[in-house]
């Protein structure tokens, strides 16, 4: 009796098994970045439209040194990944400033690789103050860990 077996077609066969767990764990990865700033963004304050903000906002603007808009949402905008610790100068603007930040993040990491290292954070000369005052940084480690198990085999399985 003569028993045979095609090798390089279970071959193929993991090599696609494998393929696809790497494009689910990049993704993953990915995702966790997105979920981070998604988070991160929904601690942070969009700002007032009201006369005496709009005040502080044309002063921003006209005393520099960024000479930002006077529009509200530049902080709650600038949430953004990047795979060097050097983030661009990003200016957003507006009601949706947050959630565009946030479904920019696939894109800015388009080059990322399994075991590459990525960082998310958030450019706004006053990001810090704001996280003082708010507590962004410790409220959003807080939710990404209670969500982490649930959203990433979610994320995983999402493909």
């Amino acid at each position: 009796m003569i028993i045979s077996a095609n090798l390089k077609e279970v071959e193929k066969s993991f090599e696609a098994v494998i393929k696809d767990i790497e494009v689910r764990l990049t993704n993953m990865a990915v995702g966790f970045g997105q979920m981070v700033a998604a988070k991160a963004e929904s601690q942070n304050p969009i700002g007032l439209n009201t006369p005496s903000m709009q005040d502080y906002y044309e002063a921003r603007q006209r005393l520099g040194p960024y000479h930002l808009q006077p529009t509200p949402g530049f902080s709650k905008g600038s949430w953004q990944a990047t795979e060097s610790s050097s983030f661009p100068w990003r200016e957003t603007y507006g009601g949706g400033a947050g959630q565009a930040a946030v479904a920019a993040i696939p894109s800015q990491l388009s080059g990322y690789k399994l075991g590459d290292t990525y960082y998310v954070g958030n450019t706004g000369p006053y990001i810090g103050i704001l996280n003082q005052r708010y507590n962004i940084i410790d409220v959003s480690t807080r939710d990404i860990m209670q969500a982490f198990s649930i959203d990433m085999s979610a994320i995983y399985n999402k493909g």
